[in-house]
Order: structure tokens, then C-alpha cells, then sequence
């Protein structure tokens, strides 16, 4: 690849390009068209997709029925080893005073 240039053009210079010069005119209007129209087009298409999921069903139930919550099995059960849970530690000794 190789890099270009592209010449830089006030604003103004561009609308009278525009306005004295019709058939460039006209040929930038259709690309603006176009490109208008498939931005539209893009939106719409994600609009209708969001109302779609908006308006589906919930069949998580149907599809997932409610099941009672398993008790532990045996290798989910702690290690016998396992130090309970230790208590806060003692305060220090008093030294006579």
C-alpha cells in the first residue's frame, strides 16, 4: 500500500464547487442517498430484531422446570480434617502491676 494526499477545501469553496458544477452535484447527492438509505436500512433491521426479543416468550420454565435444590454429595462435603471455624484469639495476659 501506498500513501496519498487528498487536497483539503474550505467549506465554502465546496458549496460553490457544488452549486456551479451540477452534474457533481448530482452525483454526490445519489452517494449521499445511498448511503442514507442503507444507514436507515441497518437501523431498521436493529429495531426490529430489539422488538423481537422484547416481545418473545419466556419459556426458561418450559424448558428448564424448576428443580428441588440437590443436597451435597459426598465429595462436596468438607475434609474431616478441616479445622473448624477458629474462635477470636485470647487477649494477652495481664502482668502484675
Amino acid at each position: 500500500m501506498r500513501a496519498i494526499s487528498l487536497p483539503r477545501m474550505c467549506l465554502s469553496s465546496f458549496f460553490e464547487i457544488l452549486r456551479s458544477e451540477h452534474e457533481i452535484a448530482v452525483k454526490m447527492l445519489w452517494q449521499f442517498l445511498g448511503v442514507l438509505a442503507d444507514r436507515l436500512d441497518q437501523t431498521s433491521k436493529d429495531l426490529a430484531g430489539a422488538r423481537e426479543e422484547l416481545a418473545a416468550e419466556d419459556i426458561t420454565d418450559a424448558i428448564f422446570p424448576e428443580i428441588e435444590e440437590p443436597s451435597p454429595a459426598f465429595g462436596d462435603l468438607p475434609p474431616a480434617s478441616a479445622a473448624p471455624p477458629s474462635a477470636p484469639p485470647a487477649p494477652p495476659p495481664e502482668h502484675g502491676s
